[in-house]
């Protein structure tokens, strides 16, 4: 199947399932983790996806990413991730914002399992840029949307 079918077939299913999901841990099993998987990713493989990814740097102990896209051992993107319910809001944006400032991260993505808004390094390379590069509504996608997505199928 492509992944345009693959895409579509899974954003049909969004709306059947937004009532039985009630917390962050059901967003990800539901909605982000299929969705990883439709751009490549063997969610169940951690050398690949990892929850609860340590970012300590320096004196900030403790930082952990939802979820981190790895690659040859070393993270490629964060994943931010908040319950389906929730609006995203700047503080969940300060909250990547703080990965990329303890990291050498170069994409960022805040999802509620529906909205996916990705980000990337500012101007000077050490911190996450204040505007996303790319805000994707998963019920509302466009044909724009699809080929931007596609830059983040995992190539093999």
């Amino acid at each position: 199947m492509s992944f345009e079918s693959e895409l579509k077939e899974f954003t049909n299913e969004i709306t059947e399932k937004l009532e039985h999901i009630d917390s962050e841990e059901t967003t990800k099993i539901a909605l982000i983790m299929p969705f990883l998987n439709i751009l490549g990713y063997d969610t169940t493989n951690p050398a690949e996806v990892r929850a609860e990814y340590t970012a300590d740097i320096g004196t900030k102990q403790g930082e952990k990413v939802d979820l981190a896209i790895i690659e040859n051992e070393e993270p490629l993107i964060f994943i931010e991730c908040k319950p389906v319910n929730n609006p995203l809001t700047s503080d969940h944006i300060s909250q990547l914002y703080r990965y990329f400032s303890i990291t050498d991260i170069q994409i960022g993505i805040l999802t509620n399992g529906i909205e996916y808004k990705f980000f990337t390094t500012g101007e000077d390379n050490n911190r996450m840029a204040e505007k996303q590069f790319l805000d994707i509504d998963l019920l509302n996608l466009t044909k724009n949307d699809i080929k931007e997505l596609k830059k983040f199928v995992k190539s093999n």
